[in-house]
């Protein structure tokens, strides 16, 4: 049962990892640029990042959590495989002196059954000696008794019988303590001989818990290897967390104080209705700019701006810029006939020294002025200024609606400059790492 749910809770765990990794394979920017399901407004987008970053928040902490439970787990194993070492180390202590028992009780059964042979043999030339010794004295003693006095052939019958039956009296006295003596060295053999099949049998039960202690010894050995590249992995997965959180921590912080910027703004232009009203040229276009708005954002989700650093840096409809602007006709003619130009492959060429079209003069002004307004004036000014107005001729971007796209295409600028920055910077301090 504890085997099974180790292995159950092996396999959420990997799975889980395996979820954090995937989830890791994307940067954080290339994953909201891919998702299409952005909210309506700034702020629920911004709150929809926030939310995101705080579960990443979570998954780290529960990642932290997984990796200091396997660390202890890791205690725990090294713990009972010390304690296994030790009781390893008791048992082969225990076979050493039992083997040494054996040797021993086998030398002294040898030597017994040495000693056992040799007393036969003595025993057994002692009685051959005793019945010669006995069989002469009793032909002695015959020899005296007749030549001391004469005797019939029956009395000298019944004293050979009577000598015989001493003699085999004295032969079966002997047969008996010869064969008592057997058994009883019979018995000590076979108890020896009972005692050395279970010091045997020890032996043999004492090599397989040998041979299984160490086929444990190995496992656990095995184990502990998984265990710490597992460590090692959820280590190197929790660092890449951290960074990752670091940075999503602060490109959230940049978000705010870009959404507090632009809430500024909007506060100041509509504190201010004098100066977006000053000129006739813009109450003229006034009334266009609130009909070209909402079609505007849409157009761009169309095209599939709908980045969250596209939609984070537009501005509200309501805010105008307070650069002047020429009329609706000559910009629309001039812009349809430069796309029809360069559609059809045209290519238009203009005399040295000669003015370029004011709509282009116009937006390039414009380019510069937001330049110089910018708070990231340093990061946005490499932006070539000729390319953003070929790119917003392609897109058919309306005039009136130039400055807050040019400010949308500066701020992304900057955020995919900074975004480079951070990708520099991890290179130089864990790639190079990574690649040693």
């Amino acid at each position: 049962m504890k085997s099974s749910l180790v292995k159950t809770d092996t396999s959420q765990l990997r799975s889980l990892l395996y979820s954090f990794t995937e989830d890791l394979s994307l940067n954080f920017l290339e994953r909201r640029a891919k998702n299409k399901n952005h909210k309506a407004t700034i702020l629920e987008e911004l709150q929809d990042v926030v939310e995101e970053l705080v579960g990443r928040e979570r998954d780290l902490q529960s990642s932290v959590e997984i990796g200091l439970s396997i660390l202890d787990n890791n205690d725990q194993l090294k713990f009972k495989l010390s304690e296994k070492k030790n009781k390893l180390m008791h048992a082969l202590d225990k076979v050493h002196h039992q083997s040494i028992d054996i040797k021993t009780l086998q030398e002294s059964l040898v030597t017994a059954e040495t000693r056992y042979e040799e007393i036969n043999k003595a025993l057994i030339e002692t009685e051959e000696l005793m019945l010669l010794n006995s069989a002469e004295i009793n032909r002695l003693n015959r020899d005296r008794f007749l030549e001391c006095r004469p005797v019939s052939n029956e009395e000298e019958i019944e004293l050979i019988k009577k000598e015989f039956r001493l003699e085999l009296e004295s032969i079966q006295k002997k047969r008996s303590q010869l064969e008592k003596e057997n058994r009883r060295l019979n018995e000590i053999f076979s108890q020896k001989e009972k005692e050395l099949n279970e010091y045997k049998e020890n032996f043999t039960k004492l090599e397989t818990r040998y041979t299984k202690l160490q086929e444990n010894y190995k496992e656990s050995e095995k184990s502990r290897e998984i265990q710490s590249q597992e460590i090692e992995m959820l280590d190197s997965q929790v660092k890449l967390l951290t960074s990752r959180c670091e940075r999503l921590q602060s490109l959230s912080s940049r978000l705010e104080e870009d959404l507090s910027m632009l809430k500024f703004s909007d506060n100041d232009t509509s504190a201010k209705p004098g100066n977006s009203h000053a000129s006739s040229l813009h109450s003229e276009l006034e009334s266009l700019a609130d009909e070209y708005d909402e079609l505007a954002f849409k157009s761009a989700l169309a095209q599939g701006n709908n980045s969250i650093e596209d939609l984070l840096f537009l501005k509200p409809s309501h805010i105008h810029s307070h650069t002047p602007k020429t009329r609706t006709s000559s910009l629309f003619s001039n812009t349809r006939s430069f796309s029809i130009s360069s559609g059809l492959g045209i290519n238009v060429t203009q005399a040295r020294g000669q003015r370029k079209k004011p709509p282009e003069e116009y937006f390039l002004l414009t380019v510069q002025a937001v330049k110089m307004n910018s708070p990231h004036m340093d990061s946005v000014y490499s932006v070539s200024s000729q390319e953003l107005y070929d790119n917003a001729i392609k897109q058919g971007i309306p005039f009136h609606k130039w400055h807050i796209w040019i400010e949308s295409q500066l701020n992304l600028a900057y955020v995919q400059s900074l975004y480079k920055k951070t990708r520099r910077n991890i290179w130089k301090r864990y790639g190079q790492k990574m690649c040693l």
